[in-house]
């Protein structure tokens, strides 16, 4: 069996307002998923502190929301054009007002979790959905 190269490994923040979670759209242009759904996420650089600081980073960079993790949640994989992606993904308190990087995303929006039943979701946030939702964390 040959082993898979690794894509990125990335940083993600799950962000509610309510029991309502936010998810971007990718850009059109995006080089990965195209078009499709996200939580605020991103790689974890060299420069990045800890996993903690790159998704403050990337919450910031991509939603221009100030971002406090506060538990780690839990670490997921996906396997995408022949390399494996992994996210860690994280629960805080956030502030602030939305503003899209329009490189990034071109689109968001607050869902609930029978909304996020038809959408075309990148990486492995359909599994991560699923789970904050038996959780009861999104309703």
């Amino acid at each position: 069996m040959n082993p898979l190269p690794i894509g990125k490994i990335a940083s993600s923040a799950a962000i509610f307002e309510g029991k309502k979670l936010l998810l971007i759209r990718r850009s059109p242009t995006a080089s990965a998923y195209p078009n499709h759904w996200t939580f605020p996420s991103g790689g974890i650089e060299e420069t990045d502190q800890s996993v903690g600081s790159a998704v403050i980073r990337e919450v910031k960079e991509e939603v221009g929301l100030d971002f406090r993790p506060s538990k780690k949640w839990n670490f997921y994989e996906s396997t995408t054009n022949g390399k494996r992606y992994f996210a860690l993904v994280h629960l805080g308190e956030w502030s602030g007002t939305i503003q899209l990087q329009k490189e990034e995303a071109s689109e968001w929006r607050f869902f609930t979790y029978t909304e996020t039943k038809n959408l075309n979701l990148a990486f492995a946030y359909r599994e991560v959905i699923d789970d904050l939702y038996t959780a009861g964390l999104v309703e």
